[in-house]
């Protein structure tokens, strides 16, 4: 049956005459609904994993656009989560008993679990005069070495700045299938983080102190701990930043809510995979295009690695010095602003964006690190 699933989704982007149809595509998707509907309740077990979803992007969609093939995969997706199947109702929930918050210090990384926030904000190590970030990892950076990759860099810059709590959400291992990371662990893995803000607010920690961070899954999580939060508090987080929203069955008005805009008091977005693996509409009060709106980053020659991009940009723009290495402009298009055709000031995309700004804003980005174009190449960061 898995195969059949994935013959399916490159069978139906080819006319007769072998060309890519979208919408002939749509047509059969419609007239597959009835026949699709009987097993939707064996959906779970027929979704591939990340590691031979990402296999199959690179294998069996050879030569076929990456959106348009992303694109079909959000219908089936939406059409399922819409129907009345065991599909929809069956609740695979993570085991959240299981997973950790990683406190990062200069001298060390303290585990503490999810369901005892308590004991981390209670540590030693936690400086209640310092800022709080939270980075949540995601669907690609849980594939294996990603995940201690994407967390380890990110914390290297953020220890080098220093004043500031560090802590890390590794959502590795609890995320098996497509199907249960995008139809319930977002929901339920951000309701336990919003619980773990609230308690800490409580506590009389400032609010604006508290910026929640996420790739990909992870930013959908933390859209969802951003409403929970609202929902239970009728207050907002200060920031919540999207690296590259994951895409796939997260759209606008479906079962699946994502990081959205007012999420937070200050929600900025960085597109890297815009339309494939990360979300090409603009979501946030401010939205940078990194290159763009095409899918694949300079120097990048697969959808997954353009997807890592964005947490690697982020962490570039951390290190003291780097602030401004990444400058975007408000425009319309990455033409329009390689045209000299964009009015406006510049802006920092990443850790220096100013919270007041709102907009899309492009920019260009360098091939290979340092990423930044207004990058200085020698430049050695002065960690404190």
């Amino acid at each position: 049956m898995r195969l059949l699933v994935y013959c399916l989704i490159g069978l139906l982007f080819i006319s007769h005459d072998g060309y890519c149809v979208p919408s002939r595509l749509f047509d059969l998707v419609g007239e597959l609904v009835d026949a699709t509907k009987g097993a939707l309740g064996s959906i779970p077990s027929l979704i591939p994993t990340p590691e031979e979803f990402f296999s199959l992007s690179k294998n069996t969609f050879i030569g076929l656009p990456n959106q348009v093939v992303f694109a079909f995969f959000n219908q089936f997706c939406n059409m399922a989560l819409n129907s009345n199947s065991v599909f929809v109702k069956k609740k695979f929930t993570p085991k959240l008993d299981e997973m950790s918050f990683i406190l990062h210090s200069k001298s060390s990384s303290i585990s503490i679990p999810l369901m005892k926030p308590d004991e981390m904000w209670k540590h030693p190590e936690f400086n209640t005069s310092n800022p709080l970030v939270i980075f949540v990892t995601g669907w690609k950076t849980n594939l294996k070495e990603e995940a201690s990759q994407a967390q380890n860099v990110m914390a290297a810059a953020y220890m080098c700045r220093g004043n500031v709590n560090f802590v890390t959400l590794d959502t590795a291992a609890f995320i098996d299938t497509l199907y249960t990371w995008s139809a319930f662990n977002t929901q339920t893995i951000g309701e336990y983080l919003s619980k773990a803000v609230q308690k800490l607010v409580e506590s009389s920690f400032p609010l604006e102190f508290i910026h929640l961070m996420g790739h990909s899954l992870g930013a959908q999580i933390c859209g969802a701990a951003g409403r929970h939060f609202n929902q239970n508090t009728q207050l907002l987080i200060a920031r919540i930043t999207g690296l590259d929203s994951a895409n796939p069955c997260f759209n606008n008005g479906g079962v699946l809510e994502g990081l959205f805009r007012g999420d937070a008091a200050f929600v900025d977005v960085i597109h890297t995979n815009p339309g494939v693996l990360g979300k090409k509409e603009a979501i946030g009060d401010i939205d940078f295009f990194c290159n763009g709106v095409s899918p694949l980053q300079p120097g990048s020659f697969d959808v997954s690695s353009s997807h890592g991009r964005a947490w690697k940009y982020y962490a570039e723009s951390v290190y003291p010095g780097n602030e401004n290495n990444f400058l975007a402009r408000e425009c319309t298009s990455i033409t329009a602003l390689n045209n000299n055709n964009c009015l406006g000031p510049l802006i920092p995309m990443g850790y220096a964006t100013p919270n007041t700004t709102k907009g899309n804003y492009f920019l260009n980005t360098n091939s290979k690190s340092p990423y930044g174009e207004h990058s200085r190449r020698d430049h050695q960061p002065v960690c404190v």
